[in-house]
């Protein structure tokens, strides 16, 4: 005799104790898929060590975050609060060595002679008169024009406001790279 329920159909597979391998493929299934969030979590995240700096900059002024960093691998996101562009450049001044008081030395000058055109022979360009775009026109921070990533070797570097009227440490910054940590492997 078979077990009816009420409608009179027989059910198929109801026996709770008869041994299924349907259950033991969903529960492998979800063992392998855990496994595989795990290992892209894993890989995704990394050791991924990179520093984000976000210096202010509008159109007298630079606020940078450091003056000497040990490490040249970084991310940096340029903020411009200002209505309109704002145009910087980076450059390095003096490659796998230190500059003696870059903080307080008078580079004007030569910031001057970059403004007008004349390029400094000692001084290498890494982005030269690059736009900052303000943040109202930048649609989707995640996708941030003003987001730059850096692999800077030992040396000293500048960055300075390209179209600002005067010179004085309020629109250009310096700032020192201790190390070549950033192409060690």
């Amino acid at each position: 005799m078979v077990a009816r329920p009420a409608g009179g159909r027989e059910v198929v597979g109801s026996n709770p104790a008869a041994p299924t391998m349907v259950k033991e493929k969903d529960l492998l299934r979800k063992v392998l898929i855990l496994l595989l969030i795990l290992l892209f979590s894993v890989i995704a995240c990394g050791n991924d060590q990179n520093k984000i700096y976000e210096p202010i900059v509008s159109k007298d002024k630079i606020e940078f975050p450091f003056e000497k960093n040990k490490d040249g691998t970084m991310i940096i996101i340029f903020r411009n609060y200002d209505s309109e562009s704002i145009k910087l450049s980076l450059l390095l001044i003096s490659q796998n060595e230190l500059v003696n008081n870059s903080q307080t030395k008078d580079f004007c000058e030569e910031v001057n002679l970059l403004r007008s055109g004349i390029m400094v022979e000692e001084w290498i360009p890494i982005n030269f008169n690059y736009p900052i775009i303000n943040e109202g026109a930048i649609i989707n921070q995640n996708d941030n024009p003003n987001l730059i990533s850096y692999n800077l070797p030992m040396g000293t570097y500048i960055v300075m406001l390209q179209d600002s009227e005067s010179c004085n440490r309020d629109n250009y910054i310096t700032f020192d790279i201790t190390t070549n940590k950033a192409f060690e492997d």
